[in-house]
């Protein structure tokens, strides 16, 4: 309350109780003990593990320069900023972005790092060995730092694995560009690809540019059947499915899979896989993850996890694009909670609340019920007819009826 009247200069009055036409809620109201504190509602959090985000509180308490902005934003920001001490004075163009919780300093919705701790955010971001525009845009959603093009920049110049791997060759433009879909999960595509001695098969979404890679133990039509079954069950049919003419995708088995599942499937020229030029880029991508993570003997899986969490340009990130919400990943972030994700949430904890009676009364009735020979027995005061199951020897009756007088 004192907050919302902050704005306001108020002069209080006395006056006597019965001159109130109104009930005054302040001295009316009933103390009550103290309850169990209830949460109402998440407007963000921190999606982090709790051993980072101690160490984030411990490293921004030990920082010099964040320590006295810290205090600088707790006391107020002066109208001129030569009376900002020196050394947060950098940060006077961004003063009415930065916010302090619990111990750490946020700009917007990133977290400033600090300097102790910058080399192993910096690792993070370059999870999966992307180029320096793929971890900038991954970076300023998330964290910030002084500096932090310039620091992102000569980590990625510097790495002698993507110095190997990522040797730009050129590339002919694509024969023609498909049409954009309207949604996630409309138009896919396609392709098996060969890498360090092992088959795999990648389905993307032209909408999201969302990567699904899958292990081929065979390269016979009914693996590549098994796997697209588990993804459309998982995330929809597709309308159209994009792919080459290999013998998995032509095969009269696929054709059987198509017509019971229901959507369109096209091939593209033969001999000229550049006519899908989507899905070629898209191998190359997850191929140069994939050899950078076995470079640096990183989990493959986290490779592509910070590749799908990665944003696209201006756009969100593919996994954001497709499930619509922020995917948790190693690098630190705010989560942002919707109304529509508190209603969701009460909606089922109170379906929850509800198996929970239904279990409590059942388990009530059981406990209360008693056996009786075939004949009339009684439940928690009430008479019931019983009959005997076929199996004499079974302890159980079939309950006939009931009534209570």
């Amino acid at each position: 309350m004192l907050l919302r009247i902050q704005p306001y200069n108020c002069t209080i009055q006395y006056k006597a109780g019965k001159e109130m036409i109104f009930a005054d809620y302040l001295s009316r109201v009933c103390p009550t003990g103290a309850g169990k504190i209830e949460l109402d509602k998440i407007f963000h959090q921190v999606s982090i593990s709790n051993e980072k985000y101690k160490a984030l509180q411990e490293a921004t308490a030990n920082d010099t320069e964040l320590v006295c902005l810290r205090s600088q934003i707790m006391k107020g920001w002066p109208d001129s900023a030569k009376e900002v001490p020196q050394t947060v004075r950098k940060y006077w163009s961004m003063r009415d972005f930065l916010s302090v919780e619990d111990g750490l300093i946020i700009k917007n919705t990133a977290i400033i790092i600090p300097k102790s701790m910058i080399s192993l955010v910096l690792e993070k971001l370059h999870d999966g060995h992307q180029g320096i525009e793929k971890c900038l845009l991954r970076a300023r959603e998330n964290v910030f730092c002084l500096g932090m093009t310039k620091d992102i920049t000569g980590k990625v110049k510097e790495c002698s694995i993507c110095e190997k791997y990522n040797k730009k060759s050129q590339q002919k433009q694509p024969l023609m560009q498909h049409e954009v879909p309207s949604g996630p999960f409309e138009k896919v595509a396609a392709d098996i690809f060969f890498l360090d001695g092992q088959n795999f098969l990648l389905l993307a979404d032209y909408y999201s540019k969302m990567p699904f890679v899958k292990s081929l133990k065979t390269l016979t039509g009914k693996e590549t059947i098994d796997y697209l079954e588990l993804v459309f069950a998982i995330h929809g049919i597709p309308k159209v499915l994009i792919s080459d003419n290999a013998r998995q995708f032509t095969s009269f088995e696929f054709e059987c899979f198509r017509k019971q599942w229901e959507f369109k499937h096209v091939t593209s020229s033969p001999h000229y896989p550049q006519s899908n030029g989507f899905i070629e880029r898209t191998v190359q991508t997850v191929k140069n993850c994939l050899k950078n993570a076995k470079a640096q003997k990183d989990n493959p899986q986290l490779a592509l996890l910070s590749l799908r969490t990665t944003p696209i340009d201006v756009l969100p990130s593919p996994a954001e694009l497709l499930f619509n919400r922020k995917v948790q990943s190693q690098v630190p972030h705010i989560l942002r909670h919707s109304n529509r994700s508190e209603d969701i949430r009460q909606h089922l904890q109170q379906k929850q609340s509800v198996q929970k009676a239904y279990f409590v009364r059942q388990a009530q009735w059981e406990e209360k019920a008693v056996s009786y020979p075939h004949g009339v027995g009684a439940i928690d005061g009430k008479h019931v007819v019983i009959e005997a199951p076929a199996n004499s020897g079974s302890p159980y009756y079939n309950i006939l009826s009931l009534w209570c007088f």
